[in-house]
């Protein structure tokens, strides 16, 4: 029982959310009421984009602990999302490889004018988005173009005139809150005319090691960690 429960950590930290369904629903299987397979089972359809199964799995839980926080949280979440059924626009992601950082070509950019949290709450980390050159700014856009926040003045200046030259980028959010967001953007090919220049500082980069593995490690423990203490309140 162990080994599995660790193997469907194991999947969650490695975003093989097929995998970690799978393993959970066998899980449940032998334990049907265990709350902290329920909740990573959830966990795992709401990365998926699979809204519907795990609003009902999260009611279930609260059904059982109303005062489960993580499912407060993400029950909320789903709640708030005006495609509840179904995939979000956003919902493809890249692998976690695409992360790592090369000097020149890769940044992590905190976006500003961000759009209302009801919109940014459809989003997870991992997902691409896209750039949307104006004349004196960048909008990141998802898929179907819904607006999430824009490019800060001095990366906008930049980024203008190596677009204009040709380059291509992929964006994909790094790191997401209520009042915060922040992107991975790389620099996946370059234009001619600046084709012997780097998109970004090298010397820019240093405080940004993070890579994504780790952003998912912390949302996936989070979730183990919430359970946990809501597992050792005492009962009222």
């Amino acid at each position: 029982m162990q080994d599995a429960i660790s193997s469907a950590i194991s999947a969650a930290l490695a975003q093989n959310w097929d995998l970690a369904i799978e393993i959970n629903r066998n899980l449940l299987k032998d334990n049907k009421d265990d709350l902290e397979t329920q909740c990573r089972l959830a966990y795992a359809y709401l990365q998926t984009g699979e809204f519907d199964k795990a609003r009902k799995l999260y009611k279930k839980i609260l059904s059982i602990d109303r005062y489960h926080s993580v499912a407060q949280k993400n029950y909320t979440k789903i709640a708030s999302m005006s495609n509840g059924r179904g995939k979000t626009a956003c919902s493809e992601r890249v692998s976690p490889s695409l992360f790592i950082e090369e000097p020149g070509k890769t940044k992590v950019i905190q976006l500003i004018n961000l759009a209302p949290f009801k919109i940014l709450s459809n989003l997870s980390i991992g997902d691409t988005v896209q750039l949307f050159p104006k004349k004196h700014a960048i909008e990141v856009r998802g898929p179907d173009k819904t607006y999430y926040g824009a490019m800060p003045d001095d990366i906008t200046f930049r980024l203008l005139r190596f677009i204009d030259a040709g380059n291509t980028y992929l964006v994909c959010i790094k790191n997401i809150q209520k009042n915060f967001v922040s992107v991975f953007i790389r620099e996946m090919s370059r234009g001619k005319k600046l084709k012997h220049q780097s998109s970004f500082s090298p010397a820019n980069l240093k405080e940004f090691t993070t890579t994504i593995q780790k952003e998912i490690k912390k949302a996936v423990l989070s979730e183990e960690n919430s359970d946990n203490e809501t597992q050792d309140e005492p009962e009222e």
